[in-house]
């Protein structure tokens, strides 16, 4: 059995639907694998709709495509936020890291937080505090951002957050 491709998922939901809605969602989605794959980061299919998204062997993300029960096409994408956006609980963050980030952008992390669900039995609760673009959060899930919905303008902060964690795993090869 071959492996199958994201690809393969929204191109078919793409041809099988007519709504403008979802097309323009479906096409955004697309962009979005197009981007990662531009930005040499293989997606790796895990199996039941899900694919890793690496980087040089580390992890940039977690994509879940999938078509659901009324024919909408499912597209999350799960990620860290980059290194110099976060700081460590209490401080102790390095002062000299500057990233020019803007409102609009801070809005976008800041309302797309997954917090560790009161039920959750994983690796993660009971969630974890966290402070990101100068913003502390708390009982974060073990996987910080949880986008439900790509739209342009998302599209664009992932973009810029994908940029900024391959930057954070080519620092770390050279240390």
């Amino acid at each position: 059995m071959s492996e199958k491709k994201i690809e393969d998922i929204i191109n078919g939901f793409i041809a099988s639907t007519d709504d403008k809605g979802k097309l323009e969602f479906a096409k955004t989605s697309m962009e979005c694998v197009s981007y990662l794959r531009e930005s040499d980061i293989t997606l790796v299919d895990k199996g039941n709709g899900f694919w890793n998204g690496v980087y040089k062997g580390e992890d940039i993300c977690v994509i879940n495509a999938y078509i659901t029960e009324n024919d909408c096409l499912g597209f999350d994408i799960f990620m860290e936020p980059p290194s110099a956006w976060r700081t460590p609980p209490g401080g102790g963050g390095n002062e000299e890291v500057v990233f020019q980030v803007d409102g609009r952008i801070k809005k976008i992390v800041w309302d797309n937080i997954r917090y560790c669900d009161p039920t959750c039995k994983g690796k993660c609760s009971p969630g974890k505090q966290i402070e990101i673009l100068g913003k502390t959060f708390d009982k974060v899930c073990k996987c910080t951002l949880g986008i439900y919905f790509i739209d342009t303008e998302i599209l664009e902060c992932v973009k810029k957050m994908v940029d900024e964690r391959k930057s954070d795993i080519k620092n770390s090869l050279t240390r």
